[in-house]
């Protein structure tokens, strides 16, 4: 019985969802990525998360709540609450939070050491 526990295959890693219907039409977004070393980028940039809901507010309190999307580029070696940080600031600021792969948002690249995208 305790070999059978153990055995068990990890439970699959959550993904945010792909995006859909208006929200496949943004253009000008955010796109958050978790480098290996730590921290997030946004647009490239180093983000400070002391200022990440009033950065999602400044960008999107203007556009109709079918264009408040961002895109998150997931790293399977960083936490799912690194992720779930992003999700509970994107929600409190009324913006949607995509998986930029699964959305078609980049193809051809991925996150690697330090954040640099090949």
């Amino acid at each position: 019985m305790l070999f059978v526990a153990c055995s068990r295959a990890p439970a699959a890693r959550p993904q945010l969802p792909a995006s859909y219907g208006d929200y496949r039409r943004i253009d000008n977004s955010l796109t958050f990525e978790l480098p290996d070393t730590g921290g997030y980028l946004v647009n490239g940039a180093p983000l400070d998360t002391a200022r990440l809901v009033q950065l999602l507010h400044k960008v999107f309190d203007e556009r109709q709540p079918y264009l408040r999307g961002a895109f998150v580029v997931d790293n399977p070696k960083r936490p799912w609450r690194d992720i779930e940080v992003l999700a509970s600031a994107a929600r409190s600021a009324g913006v949607q939070l995509f998986d930029a792969e699964r959305s078609g948002r980049i193809t051809g690249w991925k996150v690697v050491d330090g954040g640099k995208v090949p």
